[in-house]
């Protein structure tokens, strides 16, 4: 061996050969298959460019959309990079989205509002505080009722409401009506966003009676204030459902008048609830959404998405409205005086089955989309997201009651009737979303639905749909999805962009790995808009340490704000912006965590 003579046999070699040869033939008649991808070039931005309009704190459509961000934009080119720019501790966690008024202060004032109802007033680019109010009253501790969703305090959880005529920010906080236990009491405040200072009339204590039924009196002590706020017509509207789906509680909305502070209306979506001993998914019908808002699409109304709970008892159509609407789409319209009353509605024709296995819609806001993403037929489309992992879409201006579809055509095999809506459409072995959709007209349109894994093998991943018109209905199709999977707590998406040129825009999303055990480990990411050989690919990726379950990133005025842990019971605000350098490249995809996952994870519940 050493001097290198060859000692294989020369029939080996032969062999060899001839092997070699088929190989070679085999593989010239393989089909070919496409060349990877390239990465993706460096995300990097105009260093010059305008930073783009400031957002309104009170966006009643709510489509994640932000349409004027062009200092965002990852095609106008430019040297710059996007990094952090601050981090700021506060005083208890986070789970509200920081709000923005950009005609306060020299640069703006975010508002950040805590679990252990404080309330601070930051500039809004550099961090610096202005103002810090901690008279909210004391949180409330979940353990009182046995709920470990939000934990150790709950006090203020909703992303405020801002009014940009007046600058006064509303919210709700969670304490107790005397001292530091007993029964709880639910506030709505209206504090005045260049000082921190309460508006006159303000705070306002919720309580009483549904005017839809008036032996359903309002305990704060078993109801959560999850959905974000939605200022209407001079009145703030606010959601609740429960904790933990821990009986009783049913679904609220209640109507505060934004000067006077009265309460203008209690409704209730289960409305005189069949007898018996509450249990769980009775009442119920919680309006949680994934911290999702309260949505208005025409004046005077509101949608919404309710929980497992008591559905309508009998086949109805959407224009009559049953007092049981659990696990429903629901539009809510102001009437003459200021009561709200159902318009019209839709619930699965399975929804008791939904309900029994907690696999229940509303665990995001519904989105309405753009009248470019209708068809002749559904001009107003709008999208329904659930757990179980179909994706709804209804026409608004219909949306299609209870059991109004194809006769024997429900899904669990009941033999009832289906259900009238344009289409709904499932990818296999895909769970569930908890977030509410985002969408971008550019490039074709598209929506963005974040699945998460939270148990089981099937992965969860961002996901990219387009509407298609399916024979003058609106379905979705598969567009692209992210390369590698998203844990359970990940947020919603968000989308800037410059209008809808193409190319401008950016997924933005606050991502964990996997779940449970791994949201210290969570990131700011930025995913191109639009797929590229079936892939969204992740142009930015920025760790935030611990995050905060389904807490959705701010955008305004070139600038993205997120949330994170500070420690177990306090929270951190990260600014980030355009600056320095850009990235060298782009990150690289992460695979699955390793991280164990007991075989009984399941989601929290109204959380």
């Amino acid at each position: 061996m050493g001097s290198g003579r060859r000692t294989t046999p020369r029939r080996s070699g032969f062999v060899l050969a001839a092997f070699l040869a088929s190989a070679a033939i085999a593989a010239a008649c393989a089909p070919t298959k496409d060349p990877p991808s390239p990465p993706p070039p460096p995300l990097a931005f105009p260093c010059s460019s305008s930073s783009g309009s400031p957002v309104s704190g009170n966006e009643p459509l709510q489509t994640g959309w932000y349409p004027n961000q062009p200092g965002l934009n990852p095609s106008a080119g430019g040297g710059c990079g996007f990094d952090e720019q601050w981090s700021l501790p506060v005083d208890g966690q986070v789970y509200a989205r920081p709000r923005v008024d950009p005609k306060v202060g020299v640069n703006g004032t975010l508002l950040v509002a805590t679990e252990t109802n404080h309330v601070y007033g930051f500039d809004a680019a550099t961090g610096q505080q202005l103002w810090h109010r901690t008279d909210l009253g004391v949180p409330w501790n979940p353990a009182d009722v046995g709920c470990g969703d939000l934990t150790p305090w709950v006090g203020i959880t909703s992303t405020p409401a801002i009014d940009a005529t007046t600058h006064t920010a509303y919210l709700f906080s969670k304490t107790y009506a005397s001292g530091t236990s007993g029964p709880a009491l639910y506030e709505a405040h209206a504090i005045d966003i260049a000082t921190g200072a309460e508006r006159p009339n303000f705070p306002v204590v919720i309580q009483g009676a549904a005017d839809n039924d008036p032996t359903a009196t309002f305990d704060a002590t078993m109801h959560l204030q999850r959905p974000g706020l939605l200022l209407m017509d001079g009145v703030v509207y606010a959601a609740f459902g429960g904790h933990c789906d821990l009986p009783p509680y049913r679904g609220w909305v209640v109507g505060v008048n934004a000067t006077s502070g009265a309460i203008t209306t209690q409704w209730t979506d289960v409305a005189v609830p069949t007898p018996g001993v509450p249990t769980l998914g009775r009442p119920g019908g919680g309006i949680w959404q994934a911290g999702g808002a309260l949505l208005s699409d025409k004046p005077g109304e509101i949608l919404l998405a309710s929980g497992n709970g008591e559905v309508p008892q009998a086949p109805l159509p959407g224009a009559t409205a049953p007092p049981h609407l659990g696990e429903s789409a629901i539009r809510l319209q102001v009437l003459p005086n200021g009561k709200l009353a159902p318009k019209d509605f839709w619930t699965p024709c399975n929804a008791q089955q939904l309900s029994d296995g907690d696999e229940d819609i509303g665990s995001g806001a519904p989105l309405v989309l753009r009248d470019e993403f209708g068809t002749p037929a559904v001009p107003h489309p709008l999208v329904v997201v659930g757990k179980q992992g179909p994706l709804y879409i209804l026409n608004r201006d219909h949306l299609g009651g209870f059991q109004q579809g194809p006769a024997g055509a429900c899904p669990d095999q009941s033999g009832n009737a289906g259900d009238d809506i344009a289409s709904s459409f499932g990818l296999p072995n895909t769970p569930g979303a908890w977030a509410t959709p985002a969408m971008w007209p550019g490039d074709g349109g598209n929506i963005y639905v974040p699945n998460p894994v939270f148990f089981g093998a099937n992965p969860g991943k961002l996901t990219s749909y387009r509407v298609v018109d399916a024979g003058g209905q609106p379905t979705l199709s598969l567009a692209g999805q992210s390369s590698d999977p998203f844990g359970y707590g990940s947020s919603s998406a968000i989308v800037t962009s410059t209008g809808a040129e193409s190319g401008s825009a950016l997924v933005w999303v606050t991502y964990w790995p996997t779940n449970p055990g791994q949201r210290q480990n969570a990131e700011l990411r930025a995913y191109d808009a639009t797929p590229t050989n079936d892939v969204l690919a992740l142009r930015g990726s920025w760790p935030i340490g611990t995050g905060n379950k389904f807490t959705t990133p701010t955008v305004d005025n070139g600038r993205v704000y997120v949330v994170g842990r500070n420690g177990s019971t306090d929270g951190i605000i990260f600014g980030f912006g355009v600056s320095g350098t850009a990235a060298p490249q782009a990150p690289a995809p992460r695979g699955p965590s390793t991280a164990a996952v007991p075989p009984d994870a399941r989601p929290d519940r109204e959380g």
